[in-house]
């Protein structure tokens, strides 16, 4: 018998699946998509890695900068 996160985890790849099939039927949907993408790669990744950055080269201390 399979556990509970099992379904979960399977059901939420099959609704990710169906999704991004549905996307690429829709061609227009990309445009939107695409920037808010890269958005979000902008924000979250590389200004955490800024500001990991700005940390190791501040001369003050270990204080976060922001």
């Amino acid at each position: 018998m399979e556990k509970i996160e099992n379904y979960f985890f399977r059901d939420m790849g099959l609704m990710f699946g169906r999704s991004i099939r549905h996307i690429l039927h829709r061609r227009n949907t990309l445009i939107i998509i695409i920037p808010l993408v890269c958005m979000l790669l902008f924000v979250y990744v590389f200004s955490g890695a800024i500001l990991i950055l700005d940390m190791i080269t501040n001369k003050k201390g270990n204080k976060w900068k922001r």
